[in-house]
């Protein structure tokens, strides 16, 4: 029985950290996402101003 728990603990473990990783990466994503959008408005903002 404890041989099937280390096995059960086993899977779990390599689920979280494949989780973990996804998570990241999505985290990275957004990040960078974010950062895209703000680069933008920025340089739409720099151009309205250039205007006035």
């Amino acid at each position: 029985d404890s041989n099937k728990k280390s096995k059960n603990e086993i899977i779990y473990s390599k689920k979280l950290y494949v989780y973990n990783k996804e998570l990241k990466r999505d985290k990275q994503k957004k990040i960078s996402n974010i950062n895209f959008k703000l680069s933008i408005l920025k340089e739409y903002c720099e151009s309205k101003s250039e205007y006035n």
